[in-house]
């Protein structure tokens, strides 16, 4: 069985787990990460895979910046857990996740 899970995550200057670690039988099929701010000074996202996000480190997000890993693309997606941390206080990302249970 398959779910999916999109949301939005406002996140800080400290590290925040924004995806639990998928552990089999489960796992993630797709996966989906945009810094939802419009603007061009906002803050920068930077999400890290299997331990605490740190700035500087990491995948970094510019404000409209994308992250995103699918089977679709024949990528193998992360099942690890995910952590991210902004620049700024309150930046906000979306995350959409497929599930397969």
């Amino acid at each position: 069985m398959e779910s999916m899970s999109s949301r939005e995550v406002t996140i800080g200057t400290d590290s925040t787990l924004i995806s639990e670690e998928q552990t089999p039988p489960t796992k993630r099929n797709v996966l989906i990460i945009t810094n939802t701010d419009r603007n061009a000074t906002g803050g920068v996202v930077y999400i890290d895979f299997g331990r605490e996000a740190k700035v500087g480190e990491g995948v970094a997000l510019y404000p409209t910046g994308t992250w995103s890993e699918t089977i679709d693309n024949r990528y193998n997606v992360t099942m690890s857990r995910i952590s991210a941390v902004a620049s700024l206080a309150n930046t906000t990302i979306s995350i959409h996740e497929r599930i397969e249970d």
